[in-house]
C-alpha cells in the first residue's frame, strides 16, 4: 500500500483532481457573494452542491485512474512481477483509493462549508451552519462511493479511458436511460446518491431512507468489483 500512497503523493492527476474540486465550489461560493441572492439558504447550498459535482468527478478520474493507470502505460507485467499475489495488489489499490478519495472529499466538504460561511458573513446574512455541515458530510459519501464504483469500473474495463467513460455514463446518464420504468429507476447508483444528498437537506424529498440508500450504492459497487476482480485474478497478462 505504501508504493500507491506514494503515487497518490507524487503524481499529477490525484492533485489536479484535488484541485479542480476545491475550485468548483471557490467560483460557487463567490459568485453566491456578488448575486446577494434572497434566498440565504443558497449561500450553504452552493458552494456545498458545487462541491459535491466537483468531489464526483474527480473521485470518478482518481478511482479509475488508480486502478487502470498500470494498463494504460502496459506495466501490469512489472507491476505483478514486483507483487506477484494479485490479491493483495487489488486490495492496496482498493485501499489506498478509499481513504485518499474520502480525504480529499472530506476536505472540500470543509473547504466548501467555510467558503459559504465566509460569504454569508460578509453579507451578514445567517448561515445555516446545521444543514451546511451535515451536506458537507455528503459530499464525503457520496465522493468516497462515487469513487469505489468508479474503481470497480476501471477494474473491470482494464482501460482508463473505457473505465472513465462506464463510470461517467453510470453516474451522469444511467439515470435519465431508465427513468420511464418507475420500478427500478430508484434504485440506480445515482438516484441512490440522491436519496443520500436529499436525506440531509431539508424539504427535499427522499426516494430512499438514509439507510436503504447506501446500501443500494454499495451493492452497485460489489456487483461491479467482483467480476472485475476474478477477470484480474485471472487474465494472462501479456
Amino acid at each position: 500500500m505504501r508504493a500507491e500512497l506514494l503515487k497518490m503523493r507524487v503524481l499529477l492527476t490525484p492533485r489536479i483532481m484535488l484541485a479542480l474540486a476545491l475550485a468548483v465550489p471557490a467560483v460557487a461560493a463567490l459568485i453566491t457573494y456578488l448575486v446577494e441572492p434572497d434566498d440565504v439558504g443558497l449561500y450553504h447550498q452552493a458552494p456545498l452542491f458545487a462541491a459535491q459535482i466537483g468531489v464526483e468527478i474527480a473521485a470518478i478520474v482518481v478511482g479509475v485512474w488508480i486502478v487502470a493507470m498500470e494498463f494504460s502505460q502496459g506495466t501490469v507485467r512489472r507491476l505483478l512481477t514486483a507483487e506477484p499475489r494479485r490479491t493483495h495488489v487489488v486490495a492496496n489499490k482498493l485501499a489506498t483509493a478509499a481513504v485518499t478519495i474520502l480525504i480529499g472529499s472530506a476536505l472540500v466538504g470543509f473547504v466548501a462549508f467555510w467558503l459559504g460561511a465566509l460569504a454569508a458573513h460578509l453579507r451578514d446574512v445567517d448561515y445555516d451552519q446545521g444543514t451546511a455541515a451535515k451536506l458537507a458530510v455528503v459530499v464525503a459519501i457520496t465522493g468516497l462511493l462515487a469513487g469505489l464504483l468508479s474503481f470497480a469500473l476501471g477494474l473491470l474495463a482494464e482501460s482508463l479511458p473505457g473505465g472513465l467513460v462506464l463510470a461517467f455514463a453510470v453516474l451522469f446518464v444511467l439515470d435519465g436511460a431508465v427513468s420511464f420504468v418507475s420500478s427500478i429507476r430508484d434504485y440506480t447508483f445515482t438516484s441512490a446518491l440522491g436519496s443520500i444528498s436529499a436525506r440531509f437537506e431539508p424539504d427535499e424529498a427522499a426516494a430512499l431512507d438514509l439507510g436503504p440508500a447506501i446500501a443500494v450504492a454499495l451493492a452497485w459497487v460489489v456487483v461491479l468489483m467482483v467480476p472485475g476482480v476474478v477477470r484480474f485474478l485471472r487474465s494472462d497478462f501479456k
